[in-house]
């Protein structure tokens, strides 16, 4: 899988995102991120819920590994019952900036890896 990013936009195999996106393994799927739009302003950026990753419960157990892209600043807020609720599942969750997240997926076989593509 091949993927390449720039500040608000994402490129896998090809096809060109401008919205967060999550692979589980070879899948993408957008981030629904509206789900968690309603903290945007106590944060000021809209955070990672577990609101916006619950419905995605079913993918998510299916793996070990969650690498999380905080964009390409690392300022991407992540709830702690968001934290909490992975680990539940059982997975291990590691958040680098964009780039350097982009990276270890390339190095894992069985992991999700969740995109921040601005800040």
């Amino acid at each position: 899988m091949e993927i390449k990013a720039k500040f608000g936009e994402v490129e896998v195999d090809g096809k060109k995102y401008e919205r967060d996106i999550i692979i589980f393994g070879k899948e993408v799927k957008l981030r629904r991120k509206d789900l968690s739009a309603p903290k945007k302003p106590s944060y000021g950026h809209t955070p990672l819920t577990r609101e916006e990753l619950e419905p995605f419960e079913t993918d998510l157990k299916k793996f070990k590994k969650m690498i999380i892209g905080k964009g390409f600043s690392g300022f991407l807020p992540i709830e702690e019952e968001a934290l909490n609720y992975l680990e539940s599942l059982g997975l291990e969750v590691v958040s680098l900036n964009t780039p350097d997240a982009i990276e270890e997926f390339r190095k894992e076989e069985d992991a999700i890896l969740f995109l921040h593509i601005t800040c």
